[in-house]
């Protein structure tokens, strides 16, 4: 089992009209992830228990984040989601003790990972942006073990697998400041251009 984007949620997600907002309350997140992880139990061995005042803390510490580099999402408004599901990423893989308890963390990339390929996708939808276009080579053999070994290490380096997921360019020494990142550095140019 590969993580990917569950397409059904996707769709679902995208269709309510204030996702991005919505997306950033516990209300909505809590059950929406609990919903991505029941569509991936394949079988009754495969359900994942998840710990709740984890997914809180990560979910928390990611909303904090999000609040702090909204300004650039009038920059690059898809650059700026990218950028944001990295960082909610990096807190679901960093949050100890694990946000799916008694699951190695090999196997818990792959829920973990979906989920926010998911969101993503729908946040993207839902802004009528362009939908994604997955680098299947990064979700599978030799760089799928390098980013669960490389996040296990330093989950900060989440976001740029990400990016390197969905065919950006990461910006791996400034991994993370949004205004290294090759998009946001068009922008900022641009916007300094204008003024």
């Amino acid at each position: 089992m590969t993580a990917s984007i569950l397409d059904a949620l996707a769709a679902d997600w995208a269709g309510e009209p204030t996702l991005h907002s919505r997306a950033q309350s516990w209300s909505w997140f809590r059950p929406a992830f609990h919903q991505a992880l029941q569509s991936q139990a394949v079988a009754p061995s495969s359900s994942w228990v998840i710990d709740e005042e984890s997914l809180a803390k990560a979910f928390f510490s990611w909303a904090e984040l999000v609040e702090l580099y909204t300004p650039y999402e009038a920059l690059d408004g898809a650059d700026f989601r990218h950028f944001i599901l990295g960082l909610l990423l990096q807190k679901l893989l960093e949050t100890q003790p694990p946000v799916l308890r008694d699951v190695p963390a090999t196997a818990a990339a792959v829920p973990l990972t979906s989920f926010v390929l998911t969101l993503l996708q729908a946040l993207h939808t839902n802004a009528g942006t362009a939908a994604l276009t997955l680098d299947a080579a990064a979700l599978a053999g030799p760089r799928w073990a390098s980013y669960v070994e490389n996040v296990a290490e330093d989950a900060s380096t989440a976001p740029c697998f990400l990016d390197q997921m969905t065919g950006l360019q990461p910006a791996w020494q400034s991994r993370s400041l949004i205004e290294h990142r090759p998009a946001m550095q068009k922008a900022l140019a641009l916007a300094r251009q204008r003024s």
